[in-house]
């Protein structure tokens, strides 16, 4: 698991005036009684022995084996980046992910894709933990006060792993990019929770019922990422996707465990939540059955005149469709179009003619009227956005045709 260090640090540094909260203590509280004070940790045995018991007794969860630690050099860490990358991704799957994003509209054309994810991730790294080895990894350039809440975060991780089996709940994911920052979101929500219970030694329950938690840890972030400097000129579209996890999968665990206890809900990672939209709207994800996106489908029929086929069909999700909407509408009007969302799959058609490629996105809306409702504000898209041609293609969904050419 990457950890998104300048998040991290905003919510050390927001942590710092937490008394105003209704908590039980301030930010590295006294330890209880047979636990010992981390404030210089190495990750050895011991360390993780401390933090991991420390864990237990705020969240209720009991490890089922132990966590085995080590550190990493930051030459290390962008080899490590690196390989994970291509064990992941080939570089025609790279290639491909960038041009939907440059046809889109939300990066510049010309990017080079993979060297801005090592740059980011090598930037934002403090420490993971690796589901392949059921190891947790810390940075070695990470200062001494900020290693002891990069170790509750990760140890987390472990419990969920020993729990729910991470690595093969991610390969199950693979292919559908909304579901996987889906279950992003449940896993970085549950552990960014845990870690505010242990930095304040508070219950986690009590942390959970803080009012507008993740608001504040927004606003922290705002305030404070310019202190790094490679997310802070990243793509805005990048930079949301990498904070939803931590801010939105806060929001999503608090509204879980109002009817929930800590250990149920980091037992969810047996049954995950399915969608971005159920991440938003919880109620969703609460419904019985949970209520997901319907399966959608694009056939040749859809671009043999235009081009050919370029990787696989995709599903975006209701986030990362009102992440594209906010390049052509307010953002008001972007988060509300796409709050309709019910299904959608999108794919890339390159030209045989050398003109720039398209995306052909088809988008099911729970309603006709949420349809209506989204044709009506694409009415407003901006001319500095990329072109966007729409067309209804039944009641409930609506074709769109993104590029020609497009700014």
């Amino acid at each position: 698991m990457v950890r998104l260090f300048t998040l991290l640090l905003c919510i050390c540094a927001w942590l710092a005036g937490l008394e105003i909260l209704p908590v039980a203590a301030p930010a590295m509280a006294t330890p209880a009684a047979g636990e010992q004070a981390t404030a210089d940790v190495a990750p050895d045995a011991a360390a993780v022995e401390r933090v991991l018991a420390k864990l237990e007794r705020l969240t209720g969860v009991s490890r089922k084996r132990p966590v085995a630690a080590r550190t990493m050099s930051k030459a290390e860490i962008e080899a490590l980046v690196l390989r994970k990358l291509g064990e992941d991704y080939t570089e025609a799957e790279i290639r491909e992910e960038t041009l939907i994003l440059e046809t889109l509209g939300l990066v510049p054309v010309g990017t080079d894709l993979k060297r801005l994810v090592v740059d980011l991730y090598t930037e934002q790294l403090g420490g993971y933990y690796d589901p392949d080895s059921g190891a947790y990894v810390m940075a070695d350039w990470i200062a001494p006060d900020l290693q002891e809440a990069v170790m509750a975060h990760e140890l987390v991780h472990a419990l969920q792993d020993q729990y729910g089996g991470i690595g093969a709940l991610q390969a199950r994911v693979r292919h559908n990019d909304d579901a996987a920052l889906a279950l992003m979101a449940l896993l970085e929500g549950t552990a960014t929770v845990a870690m505010l219970a242990y930095m304040t030694d508070s219950p986690v329950e009590q942390v959970a019922a803080i009012p507008g938690i993740a608001a504040m840890m927004r606003s922290a972030v705002r305030q404070s990422q310019g202190q790094a400097a490679v997310f802070a000129r990243a793509p805005a579209f990048l930079q949301a996707a990498l904070l939803f996890p931590y801010l939105e999968g806060t929001d999503f665990v608090c509204r879980l465990m109002e009817t929930r206890t800590f250990a149920q809900t980091l037992r969810l990672v047996e049954h995950p939540p399915a969608t971005t939209e159920q991440i938003l709207r919880p109620d969703k994800f609460l419904a019985t059955p949970p209520e997901s996106g319907r399966p959608l489908t694009l056939d040749e029929t859809h671009w043999r005149e235009l081009g050919r086929q370029t990787g696989r069909l995709r599903c975006w999700g209701q986030f990362q469709l009102a992440e594209f909407l906010k390049r052509g509408l307010p953002e008001a009007d972007a988060v509300g179009s796409a709050r309709g969302w019910g299904g959608d799959t999108l794919v890339l058609v390159e030209r045989s003619d050398g003109r720039p490629p398209l995306v052909l996105w088809l988008i099911a809306w729970d309603v006709p009227a949420d349809a209506d409702r989204f044709q009506a504000a694409l009415s407003a898209w901006s001319a500095d956005a990329p072109r966007l041609v729409a067309r209804r293609t039944a009641p409930d969904t609506v074709l769109l045709r993104i590029g020609d050419g497009s700014p």
